[in-house]
């Protein structure tokens, strides 16, 4: 028997979402959903879920509930003269009241203050409307700023933020592949996850450029952004900032009004006058022309909505905020959430975990030295060795070695102004200022992360497995990256008890997927932690549960084959 398509569509989308969403933060934890609603009066709706499952019955009043809010939809205040056109409006009308509808019921029946849903437009295919939901962890969406309103003008829909965008194109192009596939032929999703993130920030751009000014709009911001951000001027890099507001805005006062405005488009004239730019001033800028030099004065409304900022870091790299509060990163044209500072309790514990006789005392010392280099405009490295004296030798030639001193915070700013590392140990004795790292090429490099962090990644790969050592990476806007990052501890029982559970599966038979996805995904996610016997007990019941699956006429996802990770040890277990 083959697989009803909308099982084998849950599938293929949960899987790319946990992908997709990893990419922006692994806590996420992205589940995927189908809602089946009969156009037929009479059929029993359907719910294909690999989360907690809804009663079908909830839905019995779903059509009443959407056409109830079809009446009250503000866009259904909308006339066409076009019959065609009215037509259409009036059937996604409709459409979007029954999602609407499903979204509601959900929520009540499966409430959780931990989890937001989003649903997608409709896809009708064998008599039933298709709804795929998205759940993600309602904490971790809440960690990044977001925009009040959705709208623009109360009926055009906006994005409130990038990782919002991120959400509704995932939603399109499910429903996408659903209307493009033959029946019991569904096709993965085609759009690579880096090329979803991408057209994901052209559209918050767009959001950006249409909260100033409707027709502003059209102009393909993100793409304007990236184009100056790459062009130096006279050897220096792009380094300055543009305010987006809309001409004559009460909080941007010109300082410097230019005689005829500059075609945003014109990208060297602008990559020019970033230079007039310093901490005061910044270009002013309706996303399509340039005005001139100004100042944000005044107490700016947030809830208006109305003015932006871009910040131009370095080469190739730029940020977009909104009342002081960072939107999005891109880097080298590739869009990302803004990083979390690493806090005083995770950086005493990571430290603790590879120095596991430092003192409390020492552990203030290295997070006050840690937090004054943040503060390194430039950005910088700190190389925290159990053998940094042996290190200062064995790399002389590519340092300045120095007679060993305790760091204070007051030292760091100056031996942190010139390129290369600081080479300290636990207890904060500096023994080397702008060493240049060795090692070796490795496959945990990462080509979208600059030549700071990969540099950092080769010496520790070269030197770690002989030495404890931890590397801070400082970056240019003042977040810090710790090398290792290790993965948190767990409790073992945990993943015993998980095997024991997928056991007890081989002598259930029916109405199983639903559990034996929950512990595949569990494994999936905590595959580290896994031994070599627990991955072959593992890999050996998969196969033949999911044969069983299979003959059963359901569909079965492939989770490979599990392999002990060479970097696991019992020091990542609690018990």
């Amino acid at each position: 028997m083959i697989p009803a398509p909308e099982q084998t569509f849950q599938v293929l989308f949960e899987l790319y979402a946990k992908r997709l969403f990893a990419l922006l933060d692994v806590q996420f934890e992205p589940l995927v959903s189908i809602i089946c609603i009969p156009e037929e009066e009479g059929k029993a709706v359907s719910i294909i879920t690999s989360g907690e499952k809804v009663n079908p019955e909830a839905f019995d009043e779903v059509k009443l509930l959407a056409s109830a809010l079809e009446k009250v939809d503000i866009e259904s205040r909308l006339n066409y003269s076009n019959k065609s056109y009215a037509k259409t409006h009036k059937d996604y009308i409709k459409s979007k009241s029954l999602g609407e509808a499903v979204h509601k019921i959900l929520n009540r029946e499966l409430y959780d203050s931990n989890i937001e849903r989003f649903i997608s437009g409709a896809s009708l295919l064998k008599g039933y409307q298709l709804f795929v939901v998205l759940e993600l962890n309602k904490n971790t969406l809440d960690k990044f700023y977001s925009l009040k309103k959705d709208t623009y003008l109360d009926y055009v829909v906006k994005s409130k933020s990038f990782i919002h965008s991120v959400i509704t194109l995932f939603l399109k192009e499910c429903i996408h592949t659903i209307n493009s596939s033959k029946v019991n032929t569904p096709h993965s999703i085609i759009r690579a996850e880096k090329e979803l993130m991408i057209n994901a920030a052209k559209d918050f751009m767009h959001s950006v450029a249409m909260s100033v000014e409707m027709h502003e709009a059209l102009v393909d911001l993100y793409e304007v952004c990236n184009s100056i951000s790459s062009l130096k001027y006279e050897g220096s890099e792009s380094i300055g900032k543009m305010v987006i507001a809309k001409q004559h805005h009460m909080n941007v006062s010109l300082v410097l009004e230019l005689e005829e405005p500059i075609s945003i488009y014109d990208y060297r004239k602008v990559r020019k006058f970033l230079e007039v730019c310093n901490d005061e001033t910044l270009i002013v800028s309706d996303s399509y022309r340039i005005y001139g030099l100004g100042k944000i004065t005044g107490t700016y409304n947030a809830n208006q909505e109305s003015l932006f900022v871009i910040n131009f870091k370095s080469h190739y790299v730029w940020e977009v905020l909104h009342d002081d509060k960072v939107m999005m990163i891109v880097d080298y044209q590739i869009p990302a959430l803004p990083k979390e500072r690493i806090d005083r309790e995770d950086f005493h514990v990571r430290i603790s975990r590879i120095f596991k006789d430092i003192s409390e005392g020492d552990l203030n010392s290295l997070w006050e030295i840690c937090t004054v280099a943040s503060e390194q405009k430039h950005g910088t490295m700190l190389v925290i060795s159990d053998q940094a004296e042996s290190e200062a030798k064995r790399l002389s030639n590519q340092c300045f070695c120095i007679k060993p001193r305790k760091l204070e915070a007051s030292l760091m700013k100056q031996i942190t102004s010139i390129d290369g590392s600081v080479l300290l140990d636990k207890d904060s004795v500096c023994y080397a200022i702008g060493v240049i790292l060795d090692g070796m090429a490795t496959k945990n490099g990462d080509s979208s992360r600059g030549a700071r962090f990969n540099s950092a990644i080769r010496y520790y790969d070269y030197v770690a497995k002989e030495i404890p050592t931890v590397i801070v990476i400082v970056s240019e806007d003042g977040m810090i990256d710790l090398i290792p990052n290790l993965m948190p501890k767990i409790h073992h029982k945990d993943i015993e008890e998980a095997i024991k559970k997928l056991r007890e599966m081989e002598s259930i038979h029916g109405n199983r997927r639903h559990s034996y996805n929950k512990l595949m995904n569990y494994f999936r996610e905590h595959s580290f932690y896994l031994t070599e016997e627990e991955c072959n007990i593992i890999n050996t019941l998969s196969e033949k549960l999911g044969n069983e699956l299979t003959e059963e006429g359901l569909a079965n996802i492939d989770y490979g084959k599990f392999q002990p990770n060479s970097d696991m040890n019992d020091s990542y277990y609690l018990d």
